[in-house]
């Protein structure tokens, strides 16, 4: 590796990737990755811009038109560097600004941009940016899908897009969800906001892994340069035109390297011509109500949707959300969802990771055993359920985990949901908290003087009480403290169920 000057640092990552193809098929091979360490302020301090005589120059240029900040969270783009930007280009009322990040609604979107808010005219969400808020604010998804032919935004996501706009009344937002899908909202200013979303085709093969955000953020400022009166629909459908037609190119460079050649002339933004597309339009809203209706009890409407009688409707996937098939309407109880979601994904994601287990306390007659089956379903794990009520004594319990041992052996490519209902029930007059302990724990259970691993689970267990609350705890000696400290999530409780 050549060590860089501190002229020559970048806060890039620098990459290459070797591909080899045999027949139709191109395989990575190999990736080297290096990057220099990036300093904790950034890139670019204050001090050393100021003693940046060419930056300093460039700015004085009477012909600028636009400023694009791209911020990929390398370092290279600080909050000095806006700043000082700003600053020097103030007063120039002509300069518009464009401007994308991979860290989602950062500080100086809001504060440091002040002062030319007016002039900003696209703000853009990359998929980076887009995966964080949603881990973030915590939330099911971008995009939901109450049928084949039709995708709708969901509640968080229209509100995340309005609220991200709002700073800046002039400014068309862009969110990228996904390597696939659009987002899109006119500014804010206007009394009645349209919005548009998009999905790729099934058919476009070569989309999966290309640069999305990379390739149409800078063409949709090319043609709001050109045409800045354009329509939300236009800048838009202008934009997905040169993504669409430069991916269909480009990709010849990995799926057909003996014969693909460089474009010459290079695509032109203002003038690609892509497949036919369909940008489904957003009334937003209208969209936000229809929401708010059918998902916030306090108003009554019991998830009615509609202000005209003769109108008024259901649409139940709208309480499907966090889990198929599992319809949820309270707020609280979404929360809990979204936690034990976020629990099993992790446990998903962790490829050889250990057990992890969360308790549900709630009601009977709450759902808990339907949760478990569609859980499962929603994460793609298979399901083995228990209930210690249905047992007569511990040696039952054992049998529960042989049986959980040997479905394992049988299937070593899948990875299971472990559903353990009624478990603050008693055996022989004995609560079972103890027997857990070890396979939360170390992953073993002992059986007959023999020690048996147990493979990693997503353990979920169900009560009617909190174990650790006196009252189930009468002798001090049920281990149920030992146990909950065994989960990996604290305790859930889901609130009481209301009638009307």
């Amino acid at each position: 590796m050549v060590r860089l000057t501190a002229e020559e640092m970048c806060g890039t990552t620098r990459v290459i990737r070797v591909y080899q193809r045999t027949g139709s098929k191109v395989e990575l091979k190999e990736r080297i990755d290096w990057e220099v360490e990036t300093p904790k302020d950034g890139w670019a301090t204050r001090d050393g811009l100021r003693e940046n005589r060419d930056l300093a120059n460039a700015l004085l240029d009477p012909n600028i038109e636009a400023v694009v900040i791209k911020d990929m969270c390398k370092g290279v783009i600080s909050k000095a560097t806006i700043e000082f930007i700003v600053d020097r280009l103030k007063d120039r009322q002509e300069i518009l600004y464009f401007l994308s990040s991979k860290e989602f609604a950062p500080d100086y979107w809001k504060n440091l941009l002040k002062p030319v808010r007016d002039n900003v005219r696209l703000l853009m969400i990359p998929p980076v940016a887009a995966q964080h808020a949603q881990q973030v604010k915590q939330f099911a998804s971008w995009i939901v899908r109450p049928g084949d032919a039709r995708r709708t935004p969901s509640k968080e996501a229209l509100e995340i897009v309005r609220s991200v706009g709002e700073s800046f009344p002039n400014a068309y937002v862009v969110a990228l969800p996904d390597d696939r899908t659009l987002l899109a909202r006119s500014p804010t200013r206007e009394p009645d906001p349209s919005g548009l979303l998009w999905r790729a085709d099934k058919e476009l093969r070569s989309f999966e892994g290309s640069p999305m955000a990379s390739v149409l953020f800078p063409a949709m400022i090319a043609h709001y340069l050109d045409a800045p009166n354009s329509s939300l629909e236009d800048l838009v459908r202008q934009g997905l035109n040169f993504l669409l037609s430069w991916i269909s190119k480009e990709s010849g460079r990995v799926v057909w390297p003996d014969t693909w050649r460089p474009e010459t002339p290079e695509l032109n933004p203002l003038h690609a011509e892509g497949p036919p597309m369909t940008l489904s339009p957003v009334k937003w809203h209208e969209a936000q109500h229809n929401w708010q209706q059918a998902l916030e009890p306090h108003l009554h409407t019991r998830g009615v949707i509609g202000d005209q009688p003769d109108l008024k409707h259901l649409e139940l996937w709208r309480a499907m959300l966090e889990v198929d098939n599992y319809v949820c309407l309270v707020p609280a109880k979404r929360e809990v969802l979204r936690a034990i979601i976020a629990e099993f994904n992790a446990f998903k994601s962790a490829g050889t990771g250990g057990h992890r287990g969360c308790l549900l306390i709630a009601s009977p007659g709450s759902g808990k055993t339907h949760l478990a089956s569609r859980l499962a379903e929603h994460l793609g794990l298979g399901l083995l359920e228990f209930n210690i009520t249905q047992m007569l004594s511990k040696a039952d319990l054992l049998d529960c985990f042989d049986t959980i041992v040997t479905t394992q052996f049988q299937n070593r490519d899948k990875r299971f949901l472990v559903f353990v209902d009624e478990i603050n029930a008693k055996l022989d007059n004995q609560e079972v908290y103890s027997t857990f302990l070890a396979p939360l724990e170390k992953g073993v259970y002992r059986r007959a003087g023999k020690t048996f691993q147990i493979a990693p689970c997503a353990w979920l267990f169900a009560s009617t009480k909190d174990p650790e609350e006196p009252a189930s705890s009468e002798d001090g000696t049920n281990k149920a403290s030992d146990f909950v400290s065994r989960l990996t999530l604290p305790k859930k409780r889901f609130p009481p169920c209301q009638h009307r």
